[in-house]
């Protein structure tokens, strides 16, 4: 699990209205699907105690490849 660092937040992640919630930005979605994982399944957005955001990813292999590409973003 990846904390989403707060100057990060808006940069990696944006509010869905109708979901009332935060997901990735579609370029991440797309880059990650393209690396063959897919949002929902293989990794995802939570949210705890509605003030810190969380990526969690099945494995460090995942977590490690999208800090790689999305940290200097």
């Amino acid at each position: 699990m990846l904390e989403v660092p707060k100057d990060m937040i808006y940069k990696w992640l944006y509010y869905e209205t109708g979901f009332e919630q935060l997901h990735p930005i579609p370029d991440i979605v797309h880059w990650m699907r393209e690396q063959g994982h897919e949002y929902g399944s293989d990794w995802a957005v939570n949210t705890f105690t509605g003030t810190k955001y969380f990526i969690t990813f099945p494995n460090s292999e995942i977590a490690v490849l999208f800090v790689a590409r999305w940290s200097a973003f």
